[in-house]
């Protein structure tokens, strides 16, 4: 619920495929609009199953 997501408050990475479908995208989209520290990337070319090549650099990223 959103109520517990404004709740967040640690830095989060929400991810989708850019080839995802329109309500993963959507998902993706409100979940980072209502987590107050969170970043919203897109992974161009991916689907909902991520490959670790897209993955792994967009992680390294998040997390340095």
């Amino acid at each position: 619920p959103k109520t517990l997501l404004a709740k967040v408050n640690t830095p989060t990475l929400v991810m989708h495929g850019g080839k995802g479908s329109e309500p993963m995208r959507n998902a993706a989209q409100a979940i980072s609009k209502t987590i107050p520290k969170a970043k919203l990337l897109t992974l161009e070319g991916e689907t909902h199953g991520v490959s670790p090549k897209a993955l792994v650099p967009a992680l390294k990223d998040f997390f340095k």
